[in-house]
């Protein structure tokens, strides 16, 4: 998608940032299905693409594929604008309570602050950081790694935690992988296994920061990366 060529065609245009708005419908192609009737055949169908619908295929924007236009929208432009919100669920799947959270987690980040935020997905649902709660935020560090607070992902994923304040060391157990994490080293030992990593975990205001990429794919996770949108994909499908 076009998004981010979009915000600088008009901005090469000198229209200003505020004054530009991404439409987002809310409806497939070639199949015309509404974003509520494709829920209703499937709750999964919300968090992808495309989904194999009769007569017609439904290709379509998702809610992580709208989380990230409205990442760059806020960041680069205006904001959004959804095409008909009566094609919106009024549930657990709503587009507008998606839209509606996100706002609110980024109204009180400076434009600076948003051009860093960072989005974590994790087998298609979102994880949610939220700045005043306290537990910290993911960020970009100084080696272009994805450092994100410790405990909320490897929660996520069934990771029991332990942590050796004298040696300054965390330990996350899933199944039969054990992995060690010497705060301040590049380096992580899986299963006892010394694994070189590009960047070190830290402590950054009282809280543990993780290399992301890293940990998770020693627990067999498939990481990617979005750039425009600044969203990492995790997946272990």
């Amino acid at each position: 998608w076009f998004s981010g060529t979009s915000i600088d065609y008009w901005l090469n245009r000198g229209v200003p940032a505020e004054d530009i708005v991404i439409g987002m419908p809310l409806y497939a192609r070639p199949s015309w299905k509404q974003y509520r009737h494709l829920v209703a055949e499937n709750p999964e169908y919300a968090f992808v693409d495309y989904a194999p619908t009769a007569p017609m295929e439904s290709y379509y924007n998702g809610m992580n594929t709208l989380r990230e236009k409205t990442v760059i929208a806020l960041s680069r432009a205006g904001g959004v604008m959804l095409f008909d919100v009566n094609e919106d669920t009024n549930d657990e799947y709503s587009i507008v309570s998606m839209i509606d959270s996100l706002v609110k987690r980024t109204e009180n980040l400076s434009k600076e602050e948003l051009s860093r935020y960072v989005t974590v997905i994790l087998n298609q649902r979102e994880l949610e950081f939220i700045k005043e709660d306290g537990y910290g935020v993911p960020f970009i560090n100084a080696d272009s790694r994805t450092m994100v607070p410790l405990r909320k992902p490897l929660e996520a994923i069934g990771a029991t935690l332990s942590y050796d304040s004298k040696n300054r060391i965390v330990t996350a157990s899933k199944d039969s992988t054990t992995v060690t994490i010497p705060i301040g080293e590049n380096v992580i030992y899986v299963n006892g296994i010394k694994v070189e990593t590009d960047t070190e975990a830290i402590i950054k205001e009282d809280r543990t920061y993780i290399p992301l990429r890293a940990v998770l794919e020693a627990f067999g996770y498939k990481f990617d990366w979005h750039g425009s949108s600044r969203t990492v994909i995790i997946s272990n499908n």
